[in-house]
């Protein structure tokens, strides 16, 4: 099963399941406690077909995780422009990502100890959530090291699914592609599991011509090279701008 097919399923599930909630920046249909795994030796990166994913952005995130970036400036410098949303007016930021410490933990537990079920990075800090510029979303990441594969659980308390979850599908594959470099292995399985599985009511009509559209094969031949995703036989489906949400 492809991506696509894979995001079809939780966002019908999530339209036909899904409860009516009023929160703190509009309806939602939520769900609770869902999850999805694939394979990215098989499916290589996780891009949808369905609609044209800039990646761009997504790179620039994740390099303004690496690099510990808490400004608005460090992360569109990176490519990356939508940190502003949860800036102060300075354009400072405090944020739980990334870990730096415990990714560099990991990395050398992964080498030194690969049986090891350790191999964990958490961000969850309760003692001060209320300081932070975006309580973490994406916060406990697990790895397990498999017949020279990496392969990652990733937990996440609340995911918008149209917006937000293609780019954690790459985000994800980022951080297994960046650590199986750092370690010698190859990437493996990603098991994506969410809390507050969330469709925005206004987004609905758009996420259900999305689900209407078929897939677009294309052979999965793309590379990272820590600054760019390129993918030569990428040719998706026409835009759908989904209004991110703060």
């Amino acid at each position: 099963m492809n991506i696509d097919d894979l995001y079809k399923d939780l966002l019908k599930d999530v339209l036909k399941n899904g409860e009516l909630r009023e929160t703190r920046n509009g309806h939602t249909l939520s769900l609770f406690g869902t999850s999805l795994t694939f394979d990215m030796e098989k499916i290589g990166l996780p891009v949808l077909s369905l609609r044209r994913i800039f990646t761009k952005g997504i790179v620039g995130e994740f390099r303004g995780f690496l690099a510990d970036a808490k400004t608005v400036q460090e992360f569109e410098e990176l490519g990356c422009p939508y940190w502003k949303l949860w800036a102060k007016e300075d354009g400072s930021l405090n944020l739980d990502y990334p870990p730096r410490e415990q990714l560099d933990a990991v990395i050398e537990s992964i080498k030194n100890d690969p049986m090891s079920r350790r191999h964990i990075i958490n961000l969850w800090d309760h003692t001060h959530l209320d300081d932070l510029s975006l309580p973490c979303c994406h916060f406990n990441y697990q790895f397990y090291v498999r017949n020279g594969k990496l392969d990652m659980i990733w937990t996440q308390r609340s995911v918008d699914v149209a917006v937000g979850l293609p780019s954690d599908f790459i985000l994800a594959a980022l951080y297994v592609k960046h650590i199986s470099a750092s370690t010698g292995l190859n990437p493996g399985r990603i098991t994506m599991n969410f809390g507050d599985t969330h469709i925005y009511e206004e987004h609905i009509t758009d996420v259900t011509r999305m689900i209407e559209r078929s897939s677009v094969k294309y052979f999965q031949n793309w590379s990272y090279d820590g600054k760019y995703i390129t993918m030569p036989n990428y040719e998706p489906k026409s835009p759908i701008k989904f209004l991110l949400k703060d």
